[in-house]
């Protein structure tokens, strides 16, 4: 399933207990579980969401990356983002939480589903259903 946040900049890289991606007209990624990222000539790193107050500098170097490629798996639910640096993001589902949310910019909203699989709103705030 399509993400429709392609073409966004990532404007600000938030930090806490999650890692917050504010993009370009309002809209949002926000990672609450542990999640890969890789690129070219670098070997993955897997940031622990828990942990990454320690070392803040990888999810920093997304800040102004744009957005070439967003999809959640259907039947897993597991997020998928790619940056115009080659650089890809990869949440999996997590068994008792929600991974990942986005939060467009009409105000559609889509959510990892604890165990697998994605609910998504649209704009007006009706269940579009689950993958």
């Amino acid at each position: 399933m399509r993400i429709d946040i392609v073409d966004r900049v990532i404007e600000t890289v938030r930090v806490d207990y999650a890692v917050t991606l504010g993009l370009s007209g309002g809209a949002e990624v926000r990672i609450e579980a542990p999640f890969e990222i890789s690129g070219p000539g670098c070997l993955p790193v897997i940031v622990d969401v828990d942990g990454v107050d320690g070392d803040r500098r990888c999810p920093r170097e997304l800040q102004g990356r744009t957005i070439i490629r967003a999809e959640a798996e259907d039947a897993g639910g597991a997020l998928v983002i790619a940056l115009d640096n080659r650089t890809e993001l990869r949440v999996p589902v997590d068994a008792d939480y929600e991974a990942w949310i986005v939060t467009g910019v009409n105000g559609a909203v889509a959510v990892a589903l604890p165990g697998g699989g994605v609910a998504r709103w649209d704009w007006n705030g009706q269940d579009e259903g689950e993958s």
